[in-house]
Protein backbone atom coordinates (compact mmCIF):
# COMPACT_ATOMS: atom_id res chain seq x y z
CA UNK A 1 0.00 0.00 0.00
CA UNK A 2 1.29 3.75 -0.44
CA UNK A 3 3.10 5.43 2.12
CA UNK A 4 1.78 7.48 4.49
CA UNK A 5 1.51 11.67 4.45
CA UNK A 6 5.07 11.18 7.04
CA UNK A 7 6.55 8.95 4.45
CA UNK A 8 5.92 5.55 6.11
CA UNK A 9 5.70 2.13 3.99
CA UNK A 10 3.48 -0.51 5.07
CA UNK A 11 3.29 -3.76 3.93
CA UNK A 12 -0.58 -4.74 2.33
CA UNK A 13 -3.29 -7.01 3.67
CA UNK A 14 -2.04 -10.53 4.18
CA UNK A 15 1.25 -9.22 6.11
CA UNK A 16 2.62 -10.50 8.13
CA UNK A 17 3.30 -14.06 7.31
CA UNK A 18 2.11 -16.49 10.30
CA UNK A 19 3.98 -19.45 10.20
CA UNK A 20 3.40 -22.74 8.82
CA UNK A 21 1.08 -20.97 6.80
CA UNK A 22 1.01 -22.48 2.94
CA UNK A 23 2.42 -19.43 0.93
CA UNK A 24 -0.10 -18.77 -2.17
CA UNK A 25 0.50 -16.64 -5.21
CA UNK A 26 -2.82 -14.36 -4.42
CA UNK A 27 0.22 -13.23 -0.85
CA UNK A 28 3.26 -13.28 -3.00
CA UNK A 29 2.12 -11.38 -6.63
CA UNK A 30 0.21 -9.20 -4.46
CA UNK A 31 2.67 -8.05 -1.91
CA UNK A 32 5.79 -7.98 -4.44
CA UNK A 33 4.34 -6.11 -6.92
CA UNK A 34 3.06 -3.31 -3.83
CA UNK A 35 6.91 -3.40 -2.71
CA UNK A 36 7.85 -3.25 -6.46
CA UNK A 37 5.33 -0.16 -6.71
CA UNK A 38 6.86 1.82 -3.68
CA UNK A 39 10.52 1.01 -4.88
CA UNK A 40 9.59 2.76 -7.99
CA UNK A 41 8.22 5.50 -5.87
CA UNK A 42 11.71 6.18 -4.33
CA UNK A 43 14.62 8.31 -5.80
CA UNK A 44 17.52 6.66 -7.31
CA UNK A 45 20.95 7.56 -5.59
CA UNK A 46 22.32 6.93 -9.50
CA UNK A 47 20.17 10.01 -10.24
CA UNK A 48 17.94 7.87 -12.28
CA UNK A 49 13.49 9.72 -12.63
CA UNK A 50 13.17 12.38 -10.48
CA UNK A 51 10.97 13.33 -8.04
CA UNK A 52 6.88 13.57 -8.57
CA UNK A 53 6.33 15.64 -5.56
CA UNK A 54 8.15 18.01 -2.98
CA UNK A 55 11.09 16.84 -1.75
CA UNK A 56 11.25 17.69 1.93
CA UNK A 57 14.57 17.82 3.91
CA UNK A 58 15.83 18.29 7.44
CA UNK A 59 16.32 21.76 8.74
CA UNK A 60 20.25 20.98 9.24
CA UNK A 61 22.41 23.42 10.83
CA UNK A 62 25.39 25.81 10.06
CA UNK A 63 27.94 23.20 10.62
CA UNK A 64 25.63 20.19 9.23
CA UNK A 65 23.58 21.72 6.28
CA UNK A 66 20.35 19.89 5.51
CA UNK A 67 21.26 19.50 2.09
CA UNK A 68 24.96 18.79 1.92
CA UNK A 69 27.81 17.19 -0.41
CA UNK A 70 29.20 13.32 -0.13
CA UNK A 71 32.69 15.02 0.00
CA UNK A 72 31.73 17.98 2.25
CA UNK A 73 29.11 17.62 4.59
CA UNK A 74 29.66 21.12 5.94
CA UNK A 75 28.70 23.11 2.72
CA UNK A 76 24.99 23.26 1.92
CA UNK A 77 21.77 24.84 2.17
CA UNK A 78 19.86 24.55 5.64
CA UNK A 79 16.72 26.00 7.35
CA UNK A 80 18.41 28.86 9.68
CA UNK A 81 14.85 30.08 10.81
CA UNK A 82 11.18 30.45 10.15
CA UNK A 83 11.06 31.94 6.11
CA UNK A 84 14.93 31.91 6.30
CA UNK A 85 17.24 29.75 4.04
CA UNK A 86 20.61 29.81 4.32
CA UNK A 87 23.84 28.80 2.64
CA UNK A 88 27.29 27.67 4.29
CA UNK A 89 30.42 26.70 3.51
CA UNK A 90 33.11 24.89 5.30
CA UNK A 91 30.42 25.20 8.26
CA UNK A 92 30.23 28.97 8.18
CA UNK A 93 27.18 30.90 6.66
CA UNK A 94 27.70 33.15 3.22
CA UNK A 95 24.43 33.71 1.89
CA UNK A 96 20.64 34.33 3.50
CA UNK A 97 17.30 34.52 2.02
CA UNK A 98 14.04 35.67 3.06
CA UNK A 99 10.80 36.64 1.30
CA UNK A 100 12.10 40.28 1.01
CA UNK A 101 15.97 40.68 1.68
CA UNK A 102 18.90 38.28 0.16
CA UNK A 103 22.17 38.85 2.18
CA UNK A 104 25.47 38.49 1.38
CA UNK A 105 28.58 38.20 4.38
CA UNK A 106 31.39 38.06 1.65
CA UNK A 107 32.66 39.21 -1.05
CA UNK A 108 30.93 39.07 -4.62
CA UNK A 109 32.99 38.51 -7.85
CA UNK A 110 31.07 38.80 -10.94
CA UNK A 111 33.26 37.59 -13.71
CA UNK A 112 32.58 38.14 -17.43
CA UNK A 113 28.90 38.38 -17.18
CA UNK A 114 27.18 41.55 -16.21
CA UNK A 115 25.21 41.99 -12.91
CA UNK A 116 21.83 43.47 -13.49
CA UNK A 117 18.70 44.14 -11.65
CA UNK A 118 15.49 43.37 -13.12
CA UNK A 119 13.52 44.80 -10.30
CA UNK A 120 12.49 48.75 -11.05
CA UNK A 121 11.60 49.70 -7.82
CA UNK A 122 12.57 49.30 -4.40
CA UNK A 123 16.43 50.03 -3.05
CA UNK A 124 19.39 48.32 -3.57
CA UNK A 125 21.97 49.12 -0.88
CA UNK A 126 25.32 48.41 -0.11
CA UNK A 127 26.66 48.64 3.45
CA UNK A 128 30.41 48.39 2.61
CA UNK A 129 33.08 49.30 0.08
CA UNK A 130 31.74 48.92 -3.66
CA UNK A 131 34.59 48.72 -5.72
CA UNK A 132 34.31 48.36 -9.83
CA UNK A 133 37.40 47.91 -11.58
CA UNK A 134 35.91 48.65 -15.06
CA UNK A 135 33.83 51.77 -16.06
CA UNK A 136 30.03 52.34 -14.29
CA UNK A 137 27.40 53.60 -15.59
CA UNK A 138 24.60 55.58 -14.52
CA UNK A 139 21.57 55.52 -16.73
CA UNK A 140 19.20 57.53 -14.27
CA UNK A 141 20.30 59.46 -10.69
CA UNK A 142 22.46 57.81 -8.48
CA UNK A 143 22.62 59.02 -4.87
CA UNK A 144 25.90 58.47 -1.93
CA UNK A 145 27.18 59.49 1.03
CA UNK A 146 30.52 60.11 -1.05
CA UNK A 147 32.36 59.11 -4.38
CA UNK A 148 36.15 58.28 -4.27
CA UNK A 149 37.20 57.68 -7.51
CA UNK A 150 40.54 55.87 -7.67
CA UNK A 151 42.21 55.78 -10.82
CA UNK A 152 44.92 58.70 -12.38
CA UNK A 153 43.94 57.80 -15.95
CA UNK A 154 41.66 60.37 -17.43
CA UNK A 155 37.92 59.17 -18.71
CA UNK A 156 35.71 60.34 -21.86
CA UNK A 157 33.41 61.69 -19.16
CA UNK A 158 33.99 61.93 -15.95
CA UNK A 159 35.92 61.83 -12.69
CA UNK A 160 38.87 60.67 -11.73
CA UNK A 161 42.37 61.33 -10.03
CA UNK A 162 45.03 63.44 -12.37
CA UNK A 163 47.93 63.46 -9.04
CA UNK A 164 47.81 62.75 -5.42
CA UNK A 165 45.17 64.39 -3.41
CA UNK A 166 44.08 66.51 -6.47
CA UNK A 167 40.52 65.96 -7.75
CA UNK A 168 39.92 66.01 -11.80
CA UNK A 169 36.75 66.36 -14.31
CA UNK A 170 37.41 65.20 -18.14
CA UNK A 171 34.72 65.51 -20.90
CA UNK A 172 35.43 64.00 -24.53
CA UNK A 173 38.85 62.65 -23.12
CA UNK A 174 40.29 66.16 -21.56
CA UNK A 175 40.65 67.29 -18.52
CA UNK A 176 38.17 70.27 -18.36
CA UNK A 177 38.78 71.26 -14.33
CA UNK A 178 41.09 70.53 -11.50
CA UNK A 179 40.69 70.85 -7.24
CA UNK A 180 43.57 70.30 -5.24
CA UNK A 181 44.19 69.50 -1.76
CA UNK A 182 43.96 72.94 -1.22
CA UNK A 183 40.59 73.72 -2.23
CA UNK A 184 42.37 75.81 -4.99
CA UNK A 185 40.27 75.05 -8.53
CA UNK A 186 41.45 75.73 -11.86
CA UNK A 187 38.80 75.62 -15.39
CA UNK A 188 41.41 73.85 -17.94
CA UNK A 189 43.95 71.29 -18.85
CA UNK A 190 46.39 71.93 -15.91
CA UNK A 191 46.33 72.24 -12.38
CA UNK A 192 45.48 75.14 -10.38
CA UNK A 193 49.10 77.07 -9.31
CA UNK A 194 50.02 76.77 -5.65
CA UNK A 195 48.35 79.98 -4.41
CA UNK A 196 49.19 80.21 -0.53
CA UNK A 197 46.83 78.11 0.95
CA UNK A 198 47.24 79.95 4.93
CA UNK A 199 45.82 83.49 2.91
CA UNK A 200 43.83 82.12 -0.69
CA UNK A 201 41.55 80.34 -1.95
CA UNK A 202 41.91 80.65 -5.55
CA UNK A 203 39.76 79.63 -8.34
CA UNK A 204 42.21 79.84 -11.91
CA UNK A 205 41.15 79.83 -15.24
CA UNK A 206 42.79 79.35 -19.09
CA UNK A 207 45.18 76.88 -20.42
CA UNK A 208 47.83 77.80 -18.68
CA UNK A 209 46.17 78.64 -15.46
CA UNK A 210 47.03 82.45 -15.85
CA UNK A 211 43.94 84.22 -15.11
CA UNK A 212 42.87 84.01 -11.33
CA UNK A 213 40.16 84.54 -8.80
CA UNK A 214 41.24 84.84 -5.58
CA UNK A 215 39.59 85.52 -1.80
CA UNK A 216 41.40 85.95 1.01
CA UNK A 217 40.85 83.70 4.00
CA UNK A 218 41.55 85.68 6.68
CA UNK A 219 38.35 88.87 7.86
CA UNK A 220 39.96 91.09 5.28
CA UNK A 221 37.32 90.40 2.56
CA UNK A 222 39.63 91.07 -0.08
CA UNK A 223 39.24 89.29 -3.85
CA UNK A 224 42.01 89.69 -5.72
CA UNK A 225 41.95 89.26 -9.61
CA UNK A 226 45.11 88.21 -11.44
CA UNK A 227 46.34 87.54 -14.86
CA UNK A 228 49.78 86.64 -15.12
CA UNK A 229 50.69 86.11 -11.96
CA UNK A 230 49.67 84.03 -8.54
CA UNK A 231 50.60 84.66 -4.86
CA UNK A 232 52.60 82.09 -3.37
CA UNK A 233 52.80 80.28 0.12
CA UNK A 234 56.68 82.63 0.21
CA UNK A 235 54.42 85.48 -0.04
CA UNK A 236 55.38 86.63 -3.70
CA UNK A 237 53.93 86.95 -6.98
CA UNK A 238 55.06 84.56 -9.15
CA UNK A 239 54.50 85.01 -12.76
CA UNK A 240 52.65 81.55 -14.85
CA UNK A 241 53.31 82.58 -18.21
CA UNK A 242 56.15 84.77 -19.74
CA UNK A 243 55.12 87.89 -20.70
CA UNK A 244 53.85 91.30 -18.69
CA UNK A 245 50.79 90.50 -15.89
CA UNK A 246 48.44 92.73 -13.72
CA UNK A 247 45.68 92.07 -10.95
CA UNK A 248 42.99 93.92 -9.57
CA UNK A 249 42.50 93.74 -5.83
CA UNK A 250 39.25 94.61 -3.76
CA UNK A 251 38.57 95.88 -0.52
CA UNK A 252 41.85 97.64 0.47
CA UNK A 253 40.27 99.21 3.84
CA UNK A 254 36.84 99.79 1.85
CA UNK A 255 38.87 100.99 -1.59
CA UNK A 256 39.85 99.14 -4.60
CA UNK A 257 43.35 98.69 -6.57
CA UNK A 258 44.75 97.89 -10.45
CA UNK A 259 48.24 97.27 -10.68
CA UNK A 260 50.80 95.77 -13.54
CA UNK A 261 53.56 93.53 -13.48
CA UNK A 262 57.26 94.37 -16.11
CA UNK A 263 57.22 91.61 -18.50
CA UNK A 264 59.16 88.22 -16.83
CA UNK A 265 59.53 84.86 -17.05
CA UNK A 266 57.25 81.78 -16.17
CA UNK A 267 58.02 80.53 -12.79
CA UNK A 268 60.06 84.15 -11.54
CA UNK A 269 59.27 86.44 -8.63
CA UNK A 270 56.86 89.53 -10.11
CA UNK A 271 56.77 92.48 -8.63
CA UNK A 272 53.80 94.81 -8.57
CA UNK A 273 53.58 98.69 -9.24
CA UNK A 274 49.99 100.39 -8.23
CA UNK A 275 48.34 102.26 -11.43
CA UNK A 276 45.07 102.93 -10.74
CA UNK A 277 43.45 103.25 -6.73
CA UNK A 278 39.95 104.41 -5.50
CA UNK A 279 39.82 104.66 -1.75
CA UNK A 280 37.00 103.99 0.66
CA UNK A 281 36.14 107.80 0.43
CA UNK A 282 36.43 108.01 -3.55
CA UNK A 283 39.63 109.33 -3.77
CA UNK A 284 41.21 108.61 -6.99
CA UNK A 285 45.08 107.77 -7.10
CA UNK A 286 47.09 107.00 -10.68
CA UNK A 287 50.23 105.83 -10.58
CA UNK A 288 51.08 107.75 -7.11
CA UNK A 289 51.14 106.49 -3.36
CA UNK A 290 47.78 108.45 -1.49
CA UNK A 291 48.18 111.54 -0.54
CA UNK A 292 44.71 112.19 0.78
CA UNK A 293 44.21 114.73 -2.15
CA UNK A 294 40.89 113.99 -4.18
CA UNK A 295 42.78 113.13 -7.48
CA UNK A 296 46.74 112.24 -7.07
CA UNK A 297 48.16 111.47 -10.50
CA UNK A 298 52.16 110.81 -10.88
CA UNK A 299 53.22 111.11 -15.22
CA UNK A 300 56.40 110.80 -16.46
CA UNK A 301 58.83 113.07 -15.58
CA UNK A 302 58.33 115.11 -18.86
CA UNK A 303 54.74 114.94 -20.60
CA UNK A 304 51.63 115.09 -20.21
CA UNK A 305 49.83 113.59 -16.58
CA UNK A 306 46.33 114.35 -17.44
CA UNK A 307 44.49 115.29 -20.14
CA UNK A 308 40.78 115.91 -21.81
CA UNK A 309 39.59 116.19 -25.32
CA UNK A 310 36.79 116.24 -27.48
CA UNK A 311 38.84 114.54 -30.71
CA UNK A 312 40.07 117.63 -32.03
CA UNK A 313 41.41 119.99 -29.14
CA UNK A 314 43.25 117.99 -26.50
CA UNK A 315 43.46 120.07 -23.12
CA UNK A 316 46.02 119.73 -20.65
CA UNK A 317 45.55 119.38 -16.71
CA UNK A 318 48.57 118.37 -15.79
CA UNK A 319 51.31 118.84 -18.15
CA UNK A 320 55.59 118.73 -17.81
CA UNK A 321 58.03 120.26 -19.83
CA UNK A 322 60.89 119.87 -17.01
CA UNK A 323 60.16 121.11 -14.35
CA UNK A 324 57.47 123.20 -15.27
CA UNK A 325 53.41 122.53 -15.04
CA UNK A 326 51.40 123.47 -17.86
CA UNK A 327 47.72 123.50 -18.41
CA UNK A 328 45.87 124.48 -21.07
CA UNK A 329 44.51 123.97 -24.70
CA UNK A 330 47.87 122.15 -27.03
CA UNK A 331 46.57 123.91 -30.50
CA UNK A 332 45.49 127.78 -31.26
CA UNK A 333 42.81 128.20 -28.26
CA UNK A 334 42.17 130.15 -25.53
CA UNK A 335 42.34 128.60 -21.83
CA UNK A 336 40.07 130.57 -19.16
CA UNK A 337 39.33 130.03 -15.50
CA UNK A 338 35.54 130.07 -14.27
CA UNK A 339 33.96 131.25 -11.66
CA UNK A 340 30.06 130.71 -11.56
CA UNK A 341 30.07 129.50 -15.15
CA UNK A 342 32.11 133.02 -15.86
CA UNK A 343 35.39 133.82 -16.89
CA UNK A 344 37.36 135.50 -14.79
CA UNK A 345 41.07 134.89 -16.73
CA UNK A 346 41.03 134.33 -19.89
CA UNK A 347 44.57 133.70 -22.03
CA UNK A 348 43.94 133.51 -25.46
CA UNK A 349 45.90 132.07 -28.12
CA UNK A 350 48.68 134.85 -28.53
CA UNK A 351 49.06 135.70 -24.84
CA UNK A 352 47.40 138.19 -24.53
CA UNK A 353 45.59 138.12 -20.64
CA UNK A 354 42.14 139.39 -20.33
CA UNK A 355 40.77 139.81 -16.05
CA UNK A 356 37.09 140.16 -15.72
CA UNK A 357 37.19 140.68 -19.78
CA UNK A 358 33.84 139.51 -21.84
CA UNK A 359 35.09 141.24 -25.05
CA UNK A 360 37.93 140.03 -27.28
CA UNK A 361 41.68 140.80 -26.40
CA UNK A 362 43.64 142.75 -29.26
CA UNK A 363 47.14 141.98 -29.33
CA UNK A 364 49.57 140.85 -27.13
CA UNK A 365 48.28 142.73 -23.86
CA UNK A 366 46.62 142.96 -20.30
CA UNK A 367 42.40 143.78 -20.31
CA UNK A 368 41.31 144.42 -16.81
CA UNK A 369 37.60 144.81 -16.56
CA UNK A 370 37.63 146.46 -12.80
CA UNK A 371 40.24 147.92 -10.51
CA UNK A 372 43.85 146.45 -10.67
CA UNK A 373 46.28 147.05 -7.77
CA UNK A 374 49.18 146.07 -5.80
CA UNK A 375 48.93 145.40 -2.29
CA UNK A 376 51.12 147.61 -0.04
CA UNK A 377 54.37 146.19 1.33
CA UNK A 378 55.23 148.21 4.96
CA UNK A 379 58.89 147.85 5.91
CA UNK A 380 59.56 149.36 9.53
CA UNK A 381 62.06 152.76 9.15
CA UNK A 382 65.69 151.45 8.88
CA UNK A 383 68.86 153.72 8.60
CA UNK A 384 69.88 150.84 5.46
CA UNK A 385 66.63 149.82 4.74
CA UNK A 386 66.32 146.38 2.43
CA UNK A 387 63.37 145.80 -0.08
CA UNK A 388 62.37 142.51 -1.80
CA UNK A 389 60.90 143.61 -5.46
CA UNK A 390 59.46 140.04 -5.21
CA UNK A 391 56.94 141.05 -2.71
CA UNK A 392 55.00 143.72 -4.13
CA UNK A 393 55.41 147.00 -6.15
CA UNK A 394 54.74 149.29 -3.51
CA UNK A 395 56.56 150.10 -0.10
CA UNK A 396 54.84 151.88 2.46
CA UNK A 397 58.23 153.56 4.39
CA UNK A 398 58.46 154.04 7.83
CA UNK A 399 58.52 157.60 9.11
CA UNK A 400 61.97 159.26 8.47
CA UNK A 401 63.65 159.50 11.67
CA UNK A 402 66.84 159.70 10.91
CA UNK A 403 68.93 159.90 7.07
CA UNK A 404 68.64 156.75 5.06
CA UNK A 405 72.06 156.12 4.26
CA UNK A 406 71.73 153.37 2.26
CA UNK A 407 69.32 151.60 0.34
CA UNK A 408 68.89 147.86 -1.42
CA UNK A 409 66.02 146.49 -3.50
CA UNK A 410 66.61 142.56 -3.94
CA UNK A 411 65.12 140.66 -6.80
CA UNK A 412 64.38 142.45 -9.67
CA UNK A 413 63.14 141.81 -12.72
CA UNK A 414 63.76 143.67 -15.87
CA UNK A 415 60.78 146.52 -16.80
CA UNK A 416 59.39 146.46 -13.37
CA UNK A 417 58.47 149.24 -11.41
CA UNK A 418 58.10 150.09 -7.86
CA UNK A 419 57.19 153.36 -5.72
CA UNK A 420 58.70 153.93 -2.14
CA UNK A 421 56.23 156.27 0.29
CA UNK A 422 59.14 158.51 2.35
CA UNK A 423 57.70 161.04 4.91
CA UNK A 424 59.73 163.13 6.97
CA UNK A 425 59.37 162.81 10.74
CA UNK A 426 58.61 166.09 12.69
CA UNK A 427 62.01 167.24 12.82
CA UNK A 428 62.16 167.08 9.11
CA UNK A 429 65.59 167.34 7.08
CA UNK A 430 66.27 163.60 6.87
CA UNK A 431 68.41 162.73 3.64
CA UNK A 432 67.46 160.11 1.66
CA UNK A 433 70.09 158.12 -0.47
CA UNK A 434 69.25 155.60 -2.64
CA UNK A 435 70.36 152.52 -3.99
CA UNK A 436 73.95 151.88 -5.28
CA UNK A 437 74.39 152.31 -9.03
CA UNK A 438 71.10 153.99 -10.28
CA UNK A 439 69.97 157.05 -11.74
CA UNK A 440 67.50 158.93 -10.12
CA UNK A 441 67.24 162.64 -9.96
CA UNK A 442 65.68 164.69 -7.98
CA UNK A 443 65.82 164.62 -3.90
CA UNK A 444 63.30 163.43 -1.23
CA UNK A 445 61.94 167.17 0.64
CA UNK A 446 63.34 167.67 3.65
CA UNK A 447 60.16 169.83 4.95
CA UNK A 448 58.77 168.04 8.04
CA UNK A 449 56.05 165.80 7.81
CA UNK A 450 56.22 165.89 4.33
CA UNK A 451 55.64 163.01 1.70
CA UNK A 452 58.04 162.23 -1.12
CA UNK A 453 57.64 159.39 -3.35
CA UNK A 454 60.59 157.89 -5.37
CA UNK A 455 59.44 156.07 -8.20
CA UNK A 456 61.94 153.81 -10.23
CA UNK A 457 62.15 151.23 -13.37
CA UNK A 458 64.63 148.38 -13.28
CA UNK A 459 67.14 148.70 -16.22
CA UNK A 460 67.70 144.95 -16.88
CA UNK A 461 70.31 145.81 -20.10
CA UNK A 462 72.65 148.01 -17.27
CA UNK A 463 71.33 145.81 -13.96
CA UNK A 464 70.63 149.29 -12.28
CA UNK A 465 67.41 151.54 -10.99
CA UNK A 466 66.45 154.40 -12.37
CA UNK A 467 63.69 157.23 -11.66
CA UNK A 468 62.95 160.23 -9.74
CA UNK A 469 61.66 161.70 -6.58
CA UNK A 470 58.03 163.47 -7.16
CA UNK A 471 54.97 163.87 -5.17
CA UNK A 472 55.90 166.52 -2.39
CA UNK A 473 53.09 167.23 -0.17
Amino acid sequence: MPRNGSGTYSLPSGNPVVTNTLITSTWANATMSDIGAELTNSLSRSGAGGMTGPLRLADGTVGVPGLAFVSETTMGFYRVAAATLGLSIAGTQVEQWTSTQMSLFLDMAIGASKFTVAQATGNTSIAGTLGVTGAATFTASATAASLIPSGSTIPVNGMYLPAANTLGFATNTARVLSVDANGNANLGPVAPPAWSTTIFRAFTLGDNAHAAIAARRDNSNQVWITSGVYFNTAGNFIYTVTGAACSYIQQIAGGFSFSTFPSGTAGNTATATSRFAVSATGNVTIAAPDSGAALAVTSVASGTGISAGDGTVVAYVANFVGSVHRMGPSSAHSAAIVTSDTNRITVNSAGSVAINSAGSIAGNGLAVTGSAMTVAKTVAFSATPTFDANNSNYFDFGALTAAVTSMTINNPTAGQCIIIRLKQDATGGRAVTVPAGSKVSGSTSGTANQISLLSMVYNGTDARWEGAFSAWV
